[in-house]
Parts: structure tokens; C-alpha cells; sequence
């Protein structure tokens, strides 16, 4: 199994995690280091949308992004909105 694999197979593990105890989320992409998902970096994902940045097909071995989990109110709004705001600064920077 290769990393890409690991990641993803993480990845849906989590997002079933958090529907099997009725937890709405999403997830961040934090990809400063990314040349190839650097402009997505801060960006509120869905489940599907998170599956194509770790894409077998299309992403290469050096994608060093990572997706963190953020849980949402009941309105779809970040419950903590601090972690995406300071992503945003350090894109920024």
C-alpha cells in the first residue's frame, strides 16, 4: 500500500467516523508546501472534492498536502473558525 492509498483510506475513514456519530464536517486543505494544490490551501472541502487531491491518477508522488478535519455547526459554518483563518495569514505571508 502506498502513501497515497494510506492517506485516503485515513481520509474516508474519518469523514465515516464522524457521520456514524452525526457530526457534520469538511475538510481543509493545507498545501503551502504543494505546488500542485498550493492555490487550494485554507479551502473548506467536501468528502468528494478531498478524494481528488489525493487522486491515484492524477496526483504526483510529491503532493505533501495534507486534509484536516473541520467540524461544522448546524448551520454548514466551521465551528472553529481560528484554524482557516490563520491558514489564510500564512498564505498571505
Amino acid at each position: 500500500m502506498n502513501i497515497k492509498e494510506l492517506r485516503l483510506n485515513k481520509l474516508r475513514r474519518e469523514a465515516e467516523q464522524a457521520k456514524n456519530l452525526g457530526i457534520a464536517t469538511k475538510f481543509m486543505v493545507s498545501s503551502l508546501k504543494c505546488p500542485e494544490h498550493y492555490e487550494s490551501h485554507s479551502e473548506l472541502v467536501d468528502l468528494d472534492k478531498a478524494e481528488c487531491v489525493y487522486d491515484f491518477e492524477t496526483v504526483s508522488d510529491n503532493c505533501s498536502c495534507s486534509l484536516i478535519q473541520i467540524l461544522l455547526d448546524t448551520d454548514e459554518t466551521p465551528m472553529n473558525k481560528g484554524i482557516i483563518e490563520q491558514a489564510k495569514k500564512m498564505k498571505n505571508q
